[in-house]
């Protein structure tokens, strides 16, 4: 047994372990052996041999606190939290000033998605030792978990205050910060991090995610690049730093750093729609109803899939293919006022204006601030002759969105239909105000100028707007 002691002292644990073995079949009944042969076991990679001796150790003596504790332990790094949970219980029972117990059955907790307990057990062990910083870390951690950021950055405070450099807990806190709307915080937490461990791959990512955030796009791209240079098969990375490229119009990059997270993770769904977004917006389109197909190949109820496989097929005008998608997209997610905006669309491009409008009213009931959406409905209102609704609706858009020229025009056009001649040349004014180079705001004022007896003024509006581009 001694002899079994010092080999497992010098990491000679395959000796160690035939000395306990030896020891054991001399005095079959010795609980210390069957826990060291268990340490033993446990430091070879080797857990269920040692829950085994454990369970020997408890059979021995059903009041031996560390047997208990040390099962625990094997079962929580099996993957078996709910049996560790029952032993440390048991350990906390016959020692109750346990606090490393009350500590692992809190990670147990944890490990379980029970925060509460989780929670409760972590302040019993800060309780116990106030300056253990790991026991503020996990809570801290529970106390993300269950939407408490406030809480959880004054443990990760607290945390370092006993462990300054503590890399993982500068990145835990700028995870809380950021998850407070504090990204300064945040970014200040995550380059801590990284200047402790420079090699801190999910540092970086995380910082880039915040700079990109706040619109800081070059900066988000050179840390993802450095992801990728620390963990060239991340392909999360690509995905991320292809969709910076794509915000920023740089579609090649974009597609080209898609085409890289679909190499590392060919059975990952978003990073063909990522693709897809980014041919579309070259007008790919057949290349990127193939990316969108792919998705849903790989995840047939994806409402993202179907609605921008649905924007592709309108895009192409295929708009009996984008009304299918855009259902299957409401069936996935019934309360997406978008896709109603964008199947509106496509029924007022194939001439059903009634169900247009149908689907325009069902977004604005989901979303009443849907500018767009009302925007919509009113050309779908004077499509339909009726101009009154038609009128109202733009009005709102206008009170939603003021700097939208559109709505103007069409509202312009309305009131100069119904003669309301003073009304017309405001919006048309106030339409070129906004958009100067808009050809049908001219065109438009054009034709009021000349009701209004103005030719020259007509004239003149009518010229800009054929010069703009206008037939």
């Amino acid at each position: 047994f001694h002899r079994g002691q010092s080999y497992s002292d010098t990491d000679k644990l395959d000796l160690a372990i035939a000395d306990y073995t030896r020891a054991l079949a001399l005095q079959p009944d010795d609980i210390d052996v069957y826990l060291y042969r268990g340490y033993a076991y446990r430091d070879s990679g080797k857990q269920d041999l040692a829950i085994a001796d454990y369970s020997k150790a408890v059979t021995i003596s059903p009041a031996d606190a560390d047997a208990y504790f040390a099962r625990a332990r094997a079962y929580s790094s099996s993957g078996k939290p709910a049996l560790a949970i029952a032993d440390y219980t048991k350990d906390i029972a016959l020692k109750p000033g346990e606090f490393e117990a009350m500590y692992e059955r809190g990670s147990a907790y944890s490990d379980l998605g029970q925060q509460e307990l989780a929670i409760a057990d972590f302040t019993r062990a800060i309780a116990l030792y106030p300056d253990y910083a790991d026991a503020y870390v996990n809570r801290g951690v529970s106390y993300s978990a269950t939407g408490k950021p406030e809480l959880a950055i004054a443990d990760y405070t607290k945390a370092l205050a006993l462990k300054p450099d503590d890399a993982d807990t500068y990145y835990d806190r700028g995870i809380a910060y950021g998850d407070s709307g504090k990204s300064e915080l945040a970014i200040t937490d995550y380059t801590k991090a990284i200047a402790l461990n420079p090699a801190y791959a999910q540092a970086y990512f995380n910082r880039a995610t915040v700079y990109n955030n706040d619109g800081k796009r070059e900066f988000a791209l050179a840390d993802y690049a450095k992801v990728i240079e620390l963990t060239p098969d991340d392909a999360d990375a690509y995905v991320n730093r292809g969709d910076v490229y794509s915000d920023a119009g740089k579609l090649e990059l974009a597609v080209a750093d898609f085409s890289k997270a679909i190499a590392l993770k060919p059975n990952e769904p978003n990073a063909y729609i990522y693709r897809g977004n980014a041919y579309s917006a070259q007008s790919k389109l057949e290349l990127a109803l193939a990316d969108y197909t792919e998705a849903l190949a790989l995840k047939p109820d994806d409402a993202v899939a179907y609605y921008n496989r649905g924007l592709a097929y309108s895009a192409a005008g295929k708009l009996e293919f984008a009304i299918a998608d855009y259902t299957r997209a409401l069936a996935a997610a019934p309360d997406d006022a978008d896709t109603y905006v964008a199947r509106g669309l496509a029924y007022a491009a194939g001439l059903k204006p009634e169900l247009a409008i149908a689907d325009d009213s069902k977004a604005i009931a989901l979303k009443p601030d849907n500018a767009r959406a009302f925007y919509n409905r009113g050309i779908s209102y004077s499509s339909s002759g009726k101009p009154e609704l038609a009128l109202v609706d733009y009005s709102k858009t206008i009170a939603l969105t003021p700097d939208d020229a559109d709505a103007y025009v069409a509202r312009g056009e309305l009131y100069s239909a119904a003669g309301k001649l003073e009304l017309a040349t405001g919006d048309f004014n106030k339409a070129i105000a906004l958009k100067p180079d808009d050809a049908d705001a001219y065109h438009q004022r054009g034709l009021l100028y000349q009701k209004l007896g103005m030719p020259d003024l007509a004239k003149q509006d009518l010229d800009k707007a054929q010069a703009l581009g206008y037939h």
